[in-house]
């Protein structure tokens, strides 16, 4: 196992798979004695036998094996063994916790001390493998020898004379049971149980609690070493809820280890998603949690909130999608599970969210300046070269402070770095909750508290002095490796920006992002266009809940960010996703009108014609371009002047059409508005753009360019947009007198790159669509789709069964049927199964 240059172990890249996992075999082979035999093959076999026989004469076959052991390393191995059978003897016992010797005084004896001598013999056992040419692993070793079994039992003891109700209310009086008044209650506590005084002594929590500390770094190493080894306890779910039990605890700092195992076991849970209703104590927890051990609590939240990737298809296709949907019950877990959330003690965990994500720095706690809590962090996250530097300066400044010198300079300490890191990746996380919740079924009541709790006006004040700063010197650790692309300044940007996203998507609480003069500006505009404001902007006025009185609100604070960001940065994806938020749902003129006073369509043009970037970003630039243009004549007029010349827009249009799959939204608007337009007798010679949609050989071509793209097969979440554009042209060719018709027949002379007609994968493209759209969990993209296009749902669904001949088509229209060769007309993907 390598070390970093505090002579800690580093955790494996779980990414590169640098460790090959061990699984148990599924026969336990017989070994010859007389056949020096594997010692990671002996310890097998020898834990195979049964748990009363497995230490018999242990050491006399070790022995044997003189060629793969030392006498150093027999020794070793034989202290480690010695170790794990007290433990395990200790397990099994019927001891309650006040009878156990977790921690002993002197420092003579004690698990506590097993567990520190495990820790070095592990460590001098492995500064010689790697010149063993078969070398052990200890977590193997152990996962064998049931550390793993014996520490959860000697964790979980308390819970032998205890409720996890009682064991929350002893915790209570932990922290002053030295105090007489705390110490009577407890007694009394004690006599109320009918349990033995001893149990309520606060030197036998305070061991066990230390013992506990220890107890979960060895279970993170094992559980990162020897991945099946969190098995033993994935789905023990008592074990699960006793550990959410250990998070309010103060004792030691227990919650900082207790969470880092229990993320462990919640990322190997891939058989369903743990259901937060299960867990009776959860909200005694939270309202026990401080202010230090919330955001502990919020990282467990968001694995258990999290999709688990290894519970989901290999297949990212949209068809493995919905069957995945169909057989699992993760989704209702999870629109449970954010129900328990929002419902806590009266949705005060969605309060201690926002304050958390709001927060300044000043008044963040910094739970690393005890030494015994950065060494436990050290060893059980990745480090990086880069942050050894920091990482031992910060070990030196709280030895000093141990030892009384001169305190460094706060801003410029080592310290100082960690806490600011450390509040950056707390506020993912309640940023990653509340933006999920946000896009749940109960969002409303979660954007109720955004505007009631000044969500938005604190992460204004924030985003310029922490949000929106980058720091990249002496990074810190990481709990994964990092990237490039996965630094923590960037990970909160991100998380950030999909907040505002989720605040913004069709929800009138988007008004809360400008400031007093920014809204005065929408009423002007308003009155120059002769409409009424959207109430949203006359109740955020009244009542004084936009940010601030200054000339940007954070909407504005993002633009300004956006125009400043580097050109081929990827975070440019996100910010244009945040920023087309905005405009999202039933088009706003007075909302486009805003974002075009602020010179962003001649930035998008600038990025997308002289810009080469990645087809993520490109993609960013098409949609938001898309929204701001969509219907707005004005906006079309600022397209004109700022794409200049016929060779430019040329320029312009073969980018479009060679990137559907990224400008299929900008596609989609552009015919939607011609149609619109043409109702309206528009002039198309003022605008070129307008007037190339205008060409019916242009929009036939655009339609099978956008079908060739996609088959059921590949049809994914990246691309479906493609398809339901090509839907916006059939329904809006049924506005024009044999519009559909000369679509179809057009699309009847193509064939695929795979030689397959065009119309029949189209059909079976149709049949797909009205699958997928009929599940009940698509019921929001239906709405989306309404929305984003002023297309009635029933007009789409309408459309594509007069397409596939289930209606009747309306007069001199037509049917996709009709043009499909005769043995064709029946045909369809009988693999596509029917979700009606």
């Amino acid at each position: 196992m390598s070390r970093n240059e505090l002579g800690y172990p580093r955790r494996p890249d779980r990414r590169k798979q640098l460790v090959k996992r061990r699984t148990p075999p599924e026969k336990v082979k017989t070994l010859d004695y007389q056949e020096p035999p594997n010692v990671l093959e002996l310890f097998r076999c020898q834990a195979k036998i049964g748990r009363s026989k497995r230490w018999t004469h242990f050491n006399d076959r070790l022995h044997i094996d003189v060629q793969e052991t030392s006498k150093q390393r027999h020794e070793t191995l034989s202290t480690i063994l010695e170790i794990l059978r007290r433990l395990d003897a200790i397990a099994v016992s019927s001891l309650d916790m006040s009878e156990i010797n977790f921690v002993d005084p002197e420092g003579k004896e004690g698990l506590y001390k097993d567990l520190s001598d495990l820790q070095e013999q592990v460590h001098q056992l492995q500064k010689g493998a790697a010149e063993d040419p078969k070398p052990i692993s200890c977590a193997d070793f152990f996962y064998w020898y049931d550390l793993v079994r014996s520490l959860v039992q000697l964790i979980r003891r308390p819970n032998r004379t205890f409720t996890l109700y009682e064991i929350l209310s002893i915790n209570k009086y932990l922290d002053n049971l030295q105090d007489a008044e705390s110490a009577r209650k407890v007694g009394q506590l004690m006599e109320k149980l009918k349990k033995k005084p001893a149990m309520g002594s606060y030197s036998v929590w305070n061991s066990y609690y230390k013992f506990v500390k220890k107890a979960f770094e060895l279970l993170h190493y094992v559980f990162n070493w020897v991945e099946v080894s969190s098995n033993i306890v994935v789905n023990d779910e008592q074990f699960i809820h006793f550990l959410f039990v250990l998070i309010p605890v103060a004792s030691h700092d227990v919650f900082i280890e207790c969470t880092t195992v229990l993320e462990d076991v919640l990322a190997q849970k891939t058989k369903s998603m743990l259901e937060l209703k299960k867990i009776q104590i959860l909200k005694d927890v939270v309202q026990s949690c401080t202010a230090s051990q919330f955001p502990f609590l919020c990282r467990v939240i968001a694995v258990v909130m999290s999709d688990n990737d290894n519970a989901k298809p290999e297949n990212d296709t949209l068809k493995a999608h919905d069957e995945w949907l169909l057989n699992s019950t993760n989704h209702s877990i999870s629109d449970a599970n954010q129900k328990i959330l929002i419902s806590l003690a009266d949705s005060e965990f969605v309060d201690r969210l926002i304050n958390l994500s709001k927060r300044p720095l000043d008044e963040a706690d910094n739970v690393w300046n005890k030494l015994e809590n950065l060494q436990s962090w050290v060893a059980t996250t990745y480090v990086t070269q880069t942050s050894i530097h920091l990482l031992r300066a910060s070990l030196q400044e709280v030895i000093e402070a141990r030892q009384h010198q001169e305190p460094r300079d706060v801003q410029n300490s080592a310290l100082h770095k960690l806490k600011v890191h450390n509040e950056k990746m707390y506020k993912i996380e309640a940023l990653f909750i509340l933006t999920l919740l946000l896009c749940g079924n109960h969002k409303e009541i979660v954007q109720a508290q955004v505007w009631k709790r000044n969500l938005i006006i604190g992460l204004n004040q924030l985003f310029n002095t922490f949000i929106w700063v980058t720091d990249n010197t002496d990074e810190p650790p990481l709990a994964i490796p990092p990237t490039d692309d996965c630094s923590a300044d960037t990970a909160l940007k991100v998380q950030f920006l999909r907040l505002v996203h989720s605040v913004c998507d069709h929800h009138d609480n988007k008004y809360l992002l400008l400031s007093k003069p920014e809204l005065q500006e929408i009423i002007r505009s308003c009155a120059e266009l002769g409409t009424e404001p959207n109430p949203s902007v006359v109740h955020v006025l009244e009542n004084k809940l936009y940010c601030g009185e200054g000339e940007r609100g954070l909407l504005s604070n993002i633009l300004v960010a956006m125009k400043e960001a580097k050109e081929t940065s990827t975070l440019r994806f996100w910010i244009a996703r945040a920023v087309e938020s905005f405009l999202r749902g039933p088009t706003c003129l007075v909302d486009q009108t805003f974002y075009l006073n602020r010179g962003i369509l001649d930035h998008l043009l600038h990025l997308l014609l002289e810009i080469k970037t990645t087809s993520e970003v490109s993609q960013g630039h098409f949609d938001l371009l898309a929204e701001l243009m969509k219907f707005n004549e004005q906006a079309f007029e600022q397209f004109e002047k700022a794409i200049g010349s016929d060779a430019r827009f040329k320029r312009f249009m073969a980018l479009a059409e060679n990137s559907l799959v990224d400008s299929n939204m900008f596609i989609r608007c552009a015919t939607l508005t011609y149609h619109k337009f043409l109702r309206a007798g528009y002039d198309f010679n003022k605008s070129k753009l307008l007037h190339y949609m205008s060409s019916k050989q242009v929009r036939a071509r655009l339609v099978a360019s956008l079908i060739q793209l996609i088959t059921p097969e590949t049809l994914n979440q990246e691309n479906v947009s493609c398809l339901n554009t090509s839907l916006v042209f059939m329904i809006t060719a049924r506005q024009i007198p044999n519009g559909l018709g000369y679509y179809l027949s057009d699309l009847s002379k193509r064939i695929n790159s795979s030689g397959t007609p065009l119309l029949e994968n189209y059909q079976e493209l149709l049949e797909f669509w009205l699958s997928h759209y009929s599940l009940s969990v698509k019921a929001k993209d239906c709405q989306s789709l309404e929305q984003g296009t002023n297309i009635k749902f029933r007009e789409w669904t309408s459309t594509v069964e007069i397409l596939l001949g289930r209606l009747p088509p309306d007069e001199e229209e037509s049917s996709l049927i009709k043009y499909l060769p005769r043995r064709e007309r029946q045909h369809r993907d009988k693999s596509v199964s029917r979700c009606t």
